[in-house]
C-alpha cells in the first residue's frame, strides 16, 4: 500500500476518537487547549493531534539569548531538562528543573489519611564554574566579579490541591519550608584588590509560598483563559555574614546590613478575551509582578531580567519576574514592580503571534559621571513573541523586545532576542 494511502487509512480509523477542531473561519471557533486530543487538517491532509499526558511531563528546553551592547554577555546559551509527576490521585507532586549547574527541584507527598496536607522536600542549588559581575548600564562591573554560588535544601510541611478547570497543573498550594543553606565566594580574574569577597557562611532562610494557578494554557503551554496568583515570604539570615564590597564601586554593605533579610514577592497573570471581539483567536494577557525587602543584597535580593519569556506558561516559572529587552537576571532590585499588557493572535491551531508592552518601575545601579548610584527608575519596552509548533513535535519561539530606557554602549535603548526550542522526551 503506498505509504500517502496508508496514512490516510489510519487517520480516518483514528478520527473518531477526537473531536474535530472546527476550521478558523467558522463560529463558534474553540482554541485547542494543552494536552487535548483533536482531528483536523492540514495543509489539506487529515491530521490528528495526540492527547498528551500532562500529569507525567519529561521535557527539555533550551535555547540562546542574545543583547546587543551589553558588554561581556551578548549571547547567551541555556537549557535546562524539565520533570513534572502529578497523578490524577494527588499522591504526590515533582517538579524539577535540573541544569546541572542549576538545579530547582521540589518533591511533597500525602501521608496517609493526611490529605490534602503534605511534606514537602526541596533542593536548590547554583554552583557556575566561571566568574560571575554584575551590569550597570550594559557595562559589567569587572573588578566586582566573584566567583561563587550556593547550596539550599529545604523541609517542610503546606497543603495542595486541585483547582477547576482540573487540568494537572491547576492547584492552590501552601507551603512553608525552613531551608538551610551554604554560600561560598571567591575573588574572580579581574577582582580590584580593594574589593572585599564576603566570608563563606551557612544561612539559614524560612520560606513561605502560596500558588494558585486556575489558567487554560493553549497547544504550545501559552497562558488562554483564566488567572494565576502566587505570593513568597523569605526570611533569611546568614550565621557568618561579614561586610564586603567597595566603597570606591557600587558600594561597601557592613556586616549588619546584610547580616539578616526580608523579600516580599508577588505575581498574577490573567488571560482573557478581547473586549468586543467575540473569538478566540483573540486574546488579552494581562501580568503583574512586584516585591519589597529589607536588607537585601546581589546575593539575597530578587532577580529581574527579560527573555526567555516564562509569563504564563509552566506554573512554577510563571511567578519569575520578566522585564523585555533586559538581560537575563540583569538587576536584584530592593523593590519593583513590573506590569504588562500582551495582544495575541492565533495563525493557526499550533502557531500564536504575540505583541505587548511592559512598564516597570525599580532600584537599581547606575551611573552618574564616574561614580555608581542606586536610585529609583521607571524603565518601558515592548515585544514581539512567535511560539509555534516545529519540526519533531518540538516547539520553537521567536522573540524580540525593545527597552526604549535601558542603556547599551552608553545610549538609550536596547534589542534583545531568543530562539527558544523545547519538547518531551
Amino acid at each position: 500500500m503506498p505509504r500517502t494511502t496508508l496514512f490516510l487509512a489510519l487517520a480516518a480509523l483514528c478520527a473518531p476518537a477526537f473531536p474535530t477542531l472546527r476550521a478558523q473561519d467558522q463560529t463558534p471557533y474553540r482554541t485547542p487547549r494543552a494536552g487535548e486530543g483533536f482531528h483536523t487538517t492540514l495543509f489539506g491532509e487529515p491530521f490528528d493531534v495526540q492527547a498528551r499526558d500532562r500529569t507525567r511531563v519529561n521535557a527539555w528546553d533550551a535555547g540562546l539569548i542574545g543583547t546587543p551592547g551589553l558588554s561581556d554577555g551578548e549571547f547567551l546559551p541555556y537549557g535546562w531538562a524539565y520533570f513534572w509527576r502529578r497523578p490524577a490521585d494527588d499522591s504526590h507532586y515533582l517538579r524539577a528543573l535540573v541544569g546541572v549547574i542549576q538545579n530547582d527541584v521540589v518533591y511533597a507527598f500525602h501521608p496517609d489519611g493526611a490529605k490534602p496536607f503534605e511534606v514537602i522536600g526541596s533542593l536548590n542549588t547554583s554552583t557556575p564554574i566561571w566568574d560571575s559581575g554584575e551590569f550597570v548600564d550594559g557595562r559589567r562591573i569587572d573588578g566586582e566579579e566573584l566567583s561563587w554560588g550556593w547550596v539550599r535544601a529545604g523541609i517542610g510541611v503546606g497543603h495542595r490541591q486541585r483547582v477547576d478547570p482540573g487540568h494537572a497543573d491547576n492547584l492552590f498550594s501552601s507551603d512553608v519550608l525552613l531551608e538551610p543553606g551554604y554560600l561560598y565566594f571567591g575573588r574572580g580574574e579581574t577582582t580590584s584588590a580593594a574589593f572585599v569577597v564576603p566570608d563563606d557562611t551557612l544561612e539559614m532562610r524560612l520560606r513561605w509560598t502560596t500558588r494558585y494557578d486556575a489558567l487554560e494554557r493553549n497547544l504550545v503551554e501559552r497562558a488562554h483563559r483564566g488567572v494565576a496568583l502566587g505570593a513568597d515570604l523569605i526570611w533569611g539570615s546568614r550565621a557568618d555574614a561579614s561586610g564586603w564590597g567597595d566603597a570606591a564601586g557600587s558600594g561597601f554593605f557592613a556586616k549588619r546590613d546584610v547580616r539578616d533579610h526580608v523579600t516580599f514577592t508577588g505575581y498574577g497573570v490573567w488571560a482573557t478575551d478581547v473586549p468586543f471581539v467575540d473569538s478566540e483567536r483573540h486574546r488579552l494577557v494581562l501580568t503583574f509582578h512586584g516585591g519589597a525587602s529589607d536588607g537585601t543584597d546581589r546575593f539575597s535580593a530578587p532577580r529581574v531580567g527579560g527573555f526567555p519569556d516564562t509569563r504564563g506558561e509552566e506554573s512554577g516559572t510563571v511567578a519569575r519576574p520578566v522585564l523585555p529587552g533586559a538581560a537575563l537576571d540583569e538587576f536584584f532590585p530592593e523593590r519593583y514592580a513590573i506590569v504588562s499588557g500582551s495582544y495575541r493572535y492565533e495563525l493557526a491551531f499550533f502557531a500564536y503571534l504575540e505583541t505587548g508592552a511592559t512598564l516597570a518601575w525599580l532600584d537599581r545601579d547606575e551611573f552618574r559621571g564616574a561614580s555608581i548610584v542606586r536610585d529609583d527608575d521607571r524603565l518601558s519596552s515592548v515585544h514581539v513573541l512567535l511560539t509555534s509548533g516545529f519540526l519533531g513535535q518540538t516547539r520553537l519561539q521567536l522573540g524580540w523586545a525593545y527597552g526604549f530606557d535601558l542603556v547599551r554602549d552608553g545610549d538609550e535603548g536596547a534589542h534583545a532576542f531568543t530562539v527558544r526550542m523545547s519538547s518531551d522526551f
